[in-house]
C-alpha cells in the first residue's frame, strides 16, 4: 500500500514593492535594451556577397520607383518636387540603422504629403508672411520626429494599438479621394481652382472652368490611361505566366518610371526650345542641384505652438501606416517586427530629414511592395536606393525640368485610386461589424464635406464611444450545463456507434436565456438549485460594474426564495420603492445557496467593482439569512486582482489559521510530484472526522517515486479555496456546497424522526433497559455499509477509505480510540446525548441541554490549546492494518457480506428478545431514515457524516478571532452543524409530538452536564469521531478503529450506565 503525502501551497502576496522592482533595469537588461537599439549589429556580423547583390538589385529597382513619386508627392505637400527627393533620400539612408524589417522604404506618401500640405495651410492662415512652406515643413518634420523618437525609446509601441482600424481606413480613402479632387485641375491643366478648398468645391470649381482646359489633358489623360492599361496587362500577363511572374511584377512596378521618362522626352521635344513660362503645357520647372536647402529647422516658438496643435493627426496617421505595411510584410515573408524599434527609426528619419531639406516621412507602400519582391535580402538595401536618390540629384536635375506637371498629376491619381476602398470591402465592413461600416461612412462623408482633421476625431471618438457601450452596457449571462461528447467525424455511423460510450465526456456552459448562438434545440440545463454561473461577457470595471451586479441581484430576487417567510416587521423595514414581487415567496423556486463568477474574462479589477460586489454580498446575505451564501471565483489568476477580492473578504473559507481551523472540504486540483525531504511535510490532523472523505481522483495527477510513496501538490493556493483553476471546478465546488447543505438538513431531519435523540432513550440504553437505540443505530451502520460499498463499487477512482487510526503517543496505534471511546461511552451515560444528539437537543431546548451544547462549544475552545500539549510523538504507522479487509485479508465484497449478517442476527435479537421503547418510528425504520442522510452525504457531498469536529472547528475559530484574523468564511464542520439543526428545527416544528417525547426525558444537573460535556468533546477528538463519524460511517467503511472506538464506547458506557442506575 503507497502512502500518500499532501503538501501545502500558500499564495503570496503581490506587493507595491515587488512590482516596482520589476520596472526596475538590471545591468543585464540595460545591455540589451542598448543592443536592441540597433538591430543591425544582430545580421551585419554574418552579410555575405549573396546578400549585396540582393540588396543591390533590389536598391536600384526601387530607387527608379522612388523618384518620380517622391517629386509628385512633394507638389501635393506644396513644396518643391526636389524636397521629395531629399525626404527619400534621408528615409533611406537611415532606416537600416535602426530598422527590423527588410522590406520597408521610408519615404514621402500621398496621405502625409497632403496631411504636411494642410498644416502648411494652417499655419500661413493663422500667420500670414510670416513662415516660408519649407521652414514650416522643416519644422512640423523634426517636431513629429521628435515625438516619434520618444514612443520609439520608451518602448511605447504598443500605443499603435489604441488607434481605431476604421477610422484610419476612412480616412485613407477619404484623403485619396481628396487627392484626386486636387489633383484633377491639374490633370486637365485648368488653372484658376483653389485645391485647398472642401473636395466637393474643389470638383464644382473644375466643373465649372472645364471650358478652359488646356494641352496639359492630352498629358494628364493619355498618362493615367497608359499607367492603367500598363497594370492591367502586366497583372494578366503574372496570372497567365506563372514562372515569370517575379519578371513582370517588377517590370509593373517600374510602370511608374517608364511612364515619366516616355512624357519627359515627349516634353523634351515639345518644349527644349522654350522658356518655362512659354512652355505648351505646365512643366516642373527648374530644379537646382545637389541638396541646397541644408540647414536646420527652426525652433520659432510661435511657430512650433502653431504646429503642436496639428501634429496628432500627422502622428496617428504615419504611425499606423508605418506600423501597417511592416506587419504587413512581415507576416508575408515570415520573420517579426519590433513596433517601437520601427517607430523609433521612423522618428530619426523625421529628425534627420529636416537637416537636408526634407519633409514628413513614413513607411511607402508602394515603394516597400517593390523592393519587396525585387529580392531584398537585408535592410541595407535603402543605402543603394539613397545613392540612386543622390545620383538623380546631382546627374538628371536637367531631365527633371521637362517633366509635365500633369503627368505628375496622373501619376498620383493612379497610385491613390488603389488606396481607396472599393465596395467589395465597404461590403465586407458591413458583415463584421454594421456598427463600425456605419461609422465608417460618416468618416468618409465628413471629411469630404468638412475636413480630414474633424474627420479623424470624429470617427476614433465613435470608434471609442463604441467601445465602451460595449463594454459598459454589454448584458452579462447566467449559464446552465450541457453535457458534449467528443466524435470524430472522419468515422461513419457504425463506427462512431460502437465509439460513443468510448467518446470523452465534458461539460459545457450556455447561456440559459439563449441569447448565444448554440442550438435552440438542445436543453441547456441549470445546475444544482440555488447555485447561479454568472458570466462577465466584457470583464468587470467600474463602467459596467453597476448594471452586471444589478443584473445578479435581479435575478436572486426573481428566482430564487428567501428561507424563510419574511415577517410583518421585516416588510416594514422594506424601502418604499422595492417591487411587491421581491417578498413574494415561490415554492417552485429554490434556496439560494452559492454564486459561481466565470472570471475567464477578468485579468484586472478595480476598487469601484470590488466595492460593488461587496454590496451586492451583504444584499444577497441579507436575502438569504440565516443561510449563508458562498463565492466561486472560476479562472480568476492575475495575482492583484486575487490580492483585491482577497482583502474583501471573497476566496477563503477558513480563518488564516489553517491548520487550527480543522476540516474544510475545497474542491482543489492537485499536481503530483515526488517527495522532496522533511521540510515539505505536511502536519494534518489525524483526529479529524473529515478525514473519512472521497478521494477525488478526476483532480489530482501524481507520480510515483521509487520508494512508493505519491505526493501531491495543490496547484493554486490552499488558503483560497473559492478562488478556482476554472469555470467547471468552480461549479463542482459550489455544488458540493450546496448538496453538503441539503444532506446536512437530511441528516437532521433523520437523528431527530429516529427517536435516538432522546436523553431517556440513550440513558436507557446504557442501562440496558431500552435497545430502541442500539437497534436503530445497527441498521443505520448496515445501511451505510452497504451505501459504501455500492459508491465505491461504481467509481474505482472515488473511494471513501476507512478510518484510519487515532493514536496520541500514550500506549499504542490505537490508544486515542481506546481511550476516547471509554470517554465518549461515560459522558453519553452522564447526559444522554452524544455529540451530534447535543445540537438536536439544544434545537429542541430540552432541560439542560442548551447549556450542555454551549459547555460542549466551551470545551471545543480548550481542546485547541490542549491538544499540542497531551499529543506525543506518533508510533510507527501500522500502514495496512487500518481495515477489516488488511487485517482478515478478505475482499471487501467478503467483509461486507459478512457485517450485513453479522449487523442483521444482532438486530434480529435485539428486535425479539431484547426490550424497546414505543417511538413514533420503529428502531429499523429509524436507522433506515438515518440511512437515507448518510445516502444524501456520500451522493451530494461525496463524503460521508460526521458531527464532532464542529467543537475544535469553533475553538479554532475562536483563538483566530480572539487572535485578531477574522475568518473569511465558516468552516464546513459548523456548517453541517448548521444544517443537522436547520433539519431537526423543521421536524420538530411540523411533528410537535417529537419535541414533546423529548420534553418528557429527564436530563440531568448542571454540574453533571459540565462534566459530562469535557466527556464528551474530548473524547469525541481523541478519538477522532464520536457515534456518527465512528459508529455510523467508520464501521460502515470497515475501519479498524471504528470498532476499536465504539466497542469501548459501549462498553464503558453501560458498565457506567448501570452503576449509575
Amino acid at each position: 500500500m503507497k502512502e500518500t503525502t499532501h503538501y501545502p501551497f500558500y499564495e503570496a502576496q503581490p506587493t507595491v514593492r515587488e512590482a516596482l522592482g520589476e520596472c526596475i533595469p538590471t545591468a543585464d537588461g540595460t545591455v540589451r535594451f542598448i543592443k536592441s537599439l540597433f538591430p543591425c549589429l544582430n545580421w551585419l556580423p554574418r552579410y555575405n556577397w549573396r546578400w549585396l547583390v540582393g540588396d543591390s538589385i533590389a536598391g536600384f529597382t526601387v530607387g527608379l520607383v522612388v523618384i518620380p513619386q517622391a517629386m509628385a508627392y512633394a507638389l501635393l505637400a506644396t513644396l518643391p518636387p526636389d524636397f521629395g527627393l531629399y525626404t527619400s533620400f534621408a528615409g533611406a539612408a537611415t532606416y537600416w540603422l535602426f530598422g527590423t524589417s527588410k522590406d520597408i522604404v521610408i519615404g514621402t506618401t500621398a496621405v502625409g504629403s497632403l496631411l504636411v500640405g494642410e498644416v502648411i495651410s494652417h499655419v500661413h492662415e493663422a500667420h500670414p508672411n510670416t513662415y516660408s512652406s519649407v521652414e514650416i515643413a522643416k519644422t512640423l518634420s523634426f517636431v513629429t520626429g521628435l515625438i516619434l523618437f520618444a514612443i520609439g525609446l520608451l518602448r511605447l509601441g504598443w500605443i499603435v494599438e489604441v488607434i481605431p482600424y476604421i477610422p484610419v481606413s476612412a480616412f485613407i480613402t477619404a484623403a485619396s479621394i481628396i487627392i484626386m479632387c486636387t489633383q484633377l485641375p491639374v490633370l486637365l491643366g485648368i488653372p484658376g481652382v483653389n485645391t485647398r478648398e472642401e473636395p466637393y468645391k474643389v470638383l464644382i470649381s473644375t466643373f465649372r472652368k472645364l471650358g478652359d482646359t488646356k494641352l496639359d489633358a492630352a498629358i494628364g489623360i493619355t498618362c493615367l490611361v497608359l499607367l492603367e492599361l500598363a497594370k492591367f496587362v502586366f497583372a494578366k500577363l503574372e496570372a497567365r505566366q506563372p514562372a515569370r511572374k517575379r519578371l513582370w511584377s517588377i517590370m509593373s512596378s517600374l510602370r511608374l518610371t517608364f511612364a515619366m521618362l516616355l512624357y519627359t522626352l515627349v516634353s523634351f521635344l515639345v518644349n527644349r526650345h522654350l522658356s518655362a513660362d512659354e512652355s505648351k503645357f505646365r512643366i516642373v520647372g527648374h530644379i537646382e542641384q545637389g541638396f541646397v536647402h541644408v540647414g536646420p529647422p527652426s525652433f520659432n516658438g510661435s511657430l512650433i505652438g502653431a504646429i503642436l496643435p496639428q501634429s496628432p493627426i500627422i502622428l496617428i496617421i504615419l504611425i499606423v501606416e508605418h506600423i501597417a505595411i511592416a506587419k504587413s510584410f512581415g507576416k508575408k515573408v515570415g520573420y517579426e517586427v519590433a513596433p517601437s524599434q520601427e517607430i523609433m527609426a521612423q522618428g530619426t528619419a523625421n529628425i534627420l530629414g529636416p537637416f537636408l531639406g526634407g519633409y514628413s516621412c513614413t513607411g511607402s507602400f508602394g515603394a516597400s511592395a517593390v523592393l519587396s519582391k525585387a529580392g531584398v535580402r537585408t535592410p541595407l538595401a535603402g543605402l543603394f536606393s539613397a545613392f540612386m536618390l543622390l545620383l538623380a540629384l546631382y546627374a538628371l536635375t536637367g531631365v527633371f525640368y521637362f517633366i509635365p506637371r500633369a503627368a505628375l498629376a496622373g501619376l498620383i491619381i493612379h497610385a491613390v485610386f488603389n488606396l481607396v476602398a472599393p465596395p467589395s470591402t465597404v461590403l465586407k465592413y458591413w458583415r463584421l461589424s454594421p456598427f463600425e461600416c456605419m461609422i465608417w461612412v460618416a468618416g468618409v462623408v465628413i471629411a469630404i464635406f468638412t475636413g480630414l482633421e474633424t474627420a479623424i476625431y470624429v470617427t476614433t471618438g465613435l470608434s471609442f464611444l463604441l467601445l465602451l457601450i460595449r463594454i459598459a452596457r454589454t448584458k452579462g449571462q447566467f449559464l446552465g450545463k450541457v453535457t458534449v461528447q467528443e466524435m470524430d467525424p472522419s468515422q461513419n455511423q457504425e463506427s462512431s456507434a460502437q465509439s460513443k460510450g468510448q467518446a470523452a465526456m465534458r461539460e459545457l456552459y450556455l447561456d440559459l436565456a439563449r441569447n448565444d448562438a448554440s442550438n435552440r434545440d438542445i436543453v441547456v440545463e441549470t445546475s444544482h438549485g440555488g447555485v447561479l454561473i454568472y458570466h462577465f461577457p466584457e470583464g468587470l470595471n467600474y463602467l459596467n460594474q453597476a448594471q452586471h451586479l444589478k443584473t445578479l441581484t435581479d435575478y436572486v430576487y426573481t428566482h430564487t426564495k428567501r428561507p424563510a417567510e419574511e415577517s410583518s416587521a421585516d416588510r416594514s423595514e422594506a424601502l418604499w420603492c422595492d417591487k411587491p414581487t421581491v417578498y413574494k415567496q415561490d415554492d417552485e423556486v429554490p434556496e439560494l445557496r452559492a454564486i459561481v463568477i466565470d472570471c475567464s474574462t477578468i485579468h484586472n479589477i478595480d476598487i469601484t467593482s470590488v466595492q460593488g460586489l461587496v454590496d451586492v454580498r451583504n444584499a444577497l446575505d441579507r436575502w438569504a439569512s440565516p443561510s449563508t451564501i458562498e463565492w466561486h471565483f472560476g479562472g480568476l489568476h492575475n495575482r492583484w486582482a486575487r490580492r483585491a477580492l482577497a482583502a474583501a473578504g471573497f476566496g477563503r473559507s477558513v480563518a488564516e489559521d489553517y491548520h487550527t481551523i480543522g476540516s474544510w472540504a475545497p474542491v482543489l486540483p492537485l499536481a503530483g510530484e515526488e517527495a522532496d525531504g522533511e521540510s515539505r511535510k505536511l502536519k494534518t490532523c489525524a483526529d479529524d472526522e473529515s478525514s473519512i472523505g472521497a478521494q477525488n481522483g478526476d483532480q489530482v495527477a501524481q507520480r510515483e517515486s521509487g520508494t512508493g510513496k505519491q505526493t501531491h501538490q495543490p496547484v493554486f493556493a490552499i488558503d483560497r479555496p473559492y478562488f478556482h483553476a476554472d469555470l467547471g471546478e468552480a461549479v463542482s465546488a459550489a455544488l458540493a456546497h450546496a448538496s453538503r447543505s441539503d444532506c446536512r438538513a437530511v441528516f437532521g431531519i433523520g437523528l431527530t424522526l429516529s427517536g435516538v435523540a432522546s436523553p431517556q432513550v440513550i440513558k436507557n440504553q446504557f442501562k440496558l433497559s431500552d435497545f430502541h437505540m442500539l437497534a436503530t443505530f445497527l441498521t443505520a451502520s448496515a445501511t451505510s455499509a452497504a451505501i459504501f460499498a455500492a459508491y465505491n463499487a461504481r467509481d474505482t477512482n472515488k473511494k471513501i477509505p476507512a478510518k484510519s487510526a487515532s493514536s496520541h503517543g500514550w500506549i499504542g496505534a490505537y490508544d486515542g480510540n481506546v481511550i476516547g471511546g471509554a470517554m465518549i461511552g461515560l459522558g453519553i451515560s452522564l447526559t444522554g446525548a452524544c455529540p451530534g444528539t447535543v445540537l438536536v437537543q439544544a434545537t429542541a431546548d430540552i432541560g439542560n441541554s442548551r447549556v450542555l451544547a454551549y459547555s460542549c462549544l466551551l470545551a471545543g475552545v480548550v481542546w485547541v490549546k490542549l491538544k499540542p500539549l497531551v499529543t506525543r510523538q506518533q508510533p510507527p504507522s501500522r500502514a495496512g492494518n487500518e481495515s477489516v479487509m488488511a487485517v482478515t485479508g478478505w475482499s471487501t465484497g467478503r467483509v461486507v457480506i459478512v457485517y450485513e449478517v453479522a449487523m442483521l442476527s444482532i438486530l434480529t435479537a435485539i428486535l425479539v428478545y431484547a426490550p424497546r421503547s414505543v417511538t413514533m418510528l420503529h428502531p429499523v425504520v429509524g436507522g433506515l431514515v438515518i440511512g437515507l442522510g448518510q445516502f444524501a452525504s456520500v451522493s451530494l457531498a461525496k463524503k460521508p457524516v460526521g458531527v464532532s469536529s464542529v467543537y475544535q472547528d469553533f475553538g479554532g475559530v475562536f483563538w483566530s478571532i480572539l487572535n485578531g484574523t477574522l475568518p473569511k468564511a465558516i468552516p464546513d464542520s459548523i456548517l453541517f452543524a448548521g444544517g443537522l439543526m436547520m433539519g431537526s428545527w423543521l421536524t420538530t416544528f411540523n411533528v410537535p409530538a417529537i419535541r414533546e417525547a423529548m420534553i418528557r426525558s429527564e436530563t440531568p444537573s448542571l454540574p453533571i452536564t459540565l462534566v459530562g460535556a469535557l466527556f464528551l468533546t474530548f473524547g469525541a477528538r481523541i478519538a477522532g469521531g464520536c457515534t456518527s463519524g465512528h459508529g455510523i460511517s467508520g464501521m460502515a467503511s470497515m475501519g479498524l478503529s471504528s470498532f476499536i472506538t465504539i466497542i469501548s464506547m459501549f462498553g464503558t458506557g453501560m458498565v457506567a450506565g448501570v452503576m449509575l442506575s
